[in-house]
């Protein structure tokens, strides 16, 4: 990392007590949530923390995402060793949001997917809009299974905890998003029609909750979500069979052990020859 990569996002701090904390693009035009930007996530923490507003909202500074993925390049060119440190700076940047003492509530309006979905699951709550850039329904999931791979910052863990554990299972094990139309009860807080709507919705939400942490699979039905983990292994993949082992292991063992099971299987899920020449596919796109 350079000195740059660890400055703290813009904070924008407002007369109510509250802050905005905008996600950047940088040179891309979406956002990215890579190295880079978890290194400046952990600083902005820092700094929020040292001067602490009475609720923040992680929003882009794009309309084209909220956050859309993990960097696939950079997971690529990262040794195992590498590519484990990764995930646990990940892991640990992403669970100081969960227990930050103030409100932080993410603001979605735009594709939130794989390590962006992620981020907003860590908030303490969750409002978005149905209908994005240009009005039109954008993607929010964790796609991951489509390429070979499972989520590895605590997205096994998660989603389960906000929706219906059968529903959220299936999506992982099988890599399918959901549309920003038709999300299922519980994944957002709160919903507005429109992307130019949700950050005024989503401050004002904040300015009226507690702090609370992000519920996990080990907050769900115990029997619903061993059932949605048979069906997944029912897929027969190497993806599904991960995502399966890192709930069971949660429900089993408590929650950093499937934090460490979402790690684990990713390094190697992400060394077998079907997955890389997935990941090659995928980045070949562009």
């Amino acid at each position: 990392m350079t000195d740059t990569a660890l400055a703290p996002l813009q904070i924008n701090r407002r007369e109510d007590g509250g802050a905005v904390v905008l996600l950047p693009p940088g040179t891309r035009p979406v956002v990215v949530m890579d190295g880079e930007l978890v290194a400046r996530l952990d600083a902005t923490i820092d700094a929020l923390e040292q001067d602490l507003p009475a609720w923040v909202v992680l929003a882009s500074a794009t309309d084209r995402s909220f956050v859309a993925g993990a960097d696939l390049q950079e997971i690529s060119n990262l040794s195992d060793e590498a590519l484990m440190d990764y995930m646990i700076e990940g892991q640990r940047v992403l669970g100081r949001l969960a227990t930050f003492p103030h409100p932080i509530v993410a603001a979605i309006g735009g594709a939130a997917l794989g390590g962006g979905l992620e981020l907003a699951l860590h908030c303490h709550a969750i409002v978005a809009a149905e209908l994005g850039r240009n009005d039109k329904p954008f993607p929010i999931g964790l796609p991951e299974a489509s390429l070979g791979l499972c989520p590895a910052w605590g997205g096994t863990q998660l989603l389960s905890g906000r929706i219906d554990p059968g529903a959220a299972v299936q999506a992982t094990a099988e890599g399918q998003p959901f549309k920003s139309t038709a999300m299922p009860e519980g994944l957002a807080d709160h919903t507005v029609s429109t992307l130019a709507k949700v950050l005024d919705a989503a401050c004002a939400h904040a300015a009226n909750m507690q702090a609370a942490g992000p519920k996990c699979v080990a907050d769900a039905d115990a029997d619903g979500v061993h059932t949605a983990c048979e069906a997944a292994r029912a897929l027969h993949t190497p993806a599904a069979d991960a995502v399966a082992d890192c709930i069971e292991t949660s429900l089993r063992d408590g929650l950093e052990a499937g934090l460490r099971a979402e790690r684990h299987h990713i390094v190697s899920l992400r060394n077998t020859a079907d997955t890389q020449t997935r990941i090659e596919e995928f980045l070949n796109r562009g």
